[in-house]
């Protein structure tokens, strides 16, 4: 039988589906009664939960990062889905899929990875190259890197969401410097951007986890990903003879400003034409991605609930179908590109 999905569940809909715990509390109701509220989620998003009877005992039979079957009921509540839960169990972790249960790329990340390391293959300064190859070539960096997600939940979260993200930002940023050469010649420097882009996040290997769920490590919450990327790519630095000082200074500077404003957690603001391109397009491949993930489908129409976060709705546009073999997202589902070159 079909799995439901946590993001097909519509209203009145009778759920009985196996879910990961994100979240779970027990507030109590304005009777005075206690009750179970819970965020389950599956690779496909989450979905609110309220267990109202028995719910001191339901509680205790759980913690949080289980797995549960619940049978229960969908209604609609302030203009979102909660699932009314009958009853639940806890479900033992080696009975279940864990794929199902974080979202992931629409292509393959090792596809992704190979796209990457050809687009990295127009740097031509040979000390980018050295530095690049001796970050690529380190035990257990490829794995990572493919793994990761781009941040806990704003955008691109999802498994192989940092090389997404970075992909994208490489493609960019080799049209904006192509674009500039043709105006400023000489202004911008390619192999720099190029090799920023592909580092400028690098940090977040260090700062995420992507084990149940993507959570902070303690060094992420403690130092965050943009000290530690500037830390991780300083120490290779320091282990290539005769790396040029005002290219490394160039790179590093890249690294601590690509957040732009002190404020946003940037170290230092942008100070070169480089470093400008960097944080723009950095805030323009987030902001599309998170334009994408919020409104959905497009053919759905309309507008989004009020989104407070944002606090803003956002526009789907006119309903309408999807085009004949229209990919969804940046990259497709089937494993195809959005462009065919790396």
């Amino acid at each position: 039988m079909p799995r439901r999905w946590a993001a097909e569940i519509a209203e009145k809909d009778a759920v009985k589906e196996t879910f990961l715990v994100l979240q779970k509390t027990m507030p109590v109701s304005r009777t005075g009664r206690p009750y179970l509220s819970l965020l389950l989620g599956d690779r496909t998003g989450h979905v609110d939960a309220r267990l109202w009877e028995n719910a001191e005992s339901a509680s205790g039979a759980f913690l949080e990062m289980d797995f549960v079957r619940v049978e229960g009921t969908a209604v609609r509540f302030q203009d979102r889905i909660q699932l009314h839960v009958a009853s639940l169990v806890r479900v033992d972790e080696a009975t279940v899929e864990a794929a199902d249960f974080l979202p992931q790329t629409g292509q393959p990340p090792d596809q992704l990875w190979r796209k990457a390391m050809t687009l990295l293959e127009a740097v031509t300064n040979p000390h980018l190259c050295r530095l690049l190859r001796a970050i690529i070539d380190e035990p257990s960096f490829a794995q990572a890197f493919q793994r990761m997600p781009a941040g806990k939940s704003i955008h691109h979260a999802r498994l192989g969401g940092l090389l997404e993200h970075t992909l994208c930002m490489c493609r960019l940023l080799r049209s904006v410097a192509d674009l500039y050469e043709g105006l400023y010649p000489g202004l911008v420097d390619r192999d720099l951007l190029l090799t920023a882009g592909f580092l400028h996040d690098v940090g977040k290997v260090l700062e995420l986890t992507a084990d149940r769920r993507f959570d902070y490590t303690d060094a992420g919450r403690l130092v965050g990903h943009v000290v530690l990327g500037y830390e991780y790519v300083a120490r290779h630095l320091d282990r290539l003879a005769d790396f040029p000082a005002d290219l490394a200074l160039h790179l590093k500077h890249l690294l601590l400003s690509h957040h732009g404003e002190l404020e946003h957690g940037a170290p230092k603001r942008p100070k070169t034409a480089e470093a400008w391109i960097l944080h723009f397009v950095d805030v323009l491949d987030c902001r599309v991605a998170q334009t994408a993930e919020l409104v959905g489908p497009l053919a759905a129409g309309g507008w989004t609930p009020y989104l407070k976060q944002y606090d803003r709705y956002f526009w789907r546009g006119h309903a309408r179908p999807p085009a004949p073999g229209q990919a969804e997202g940046p990259v497709g589902t089937d494993g195809s590109d959005a462009s065919d070159e790396a």
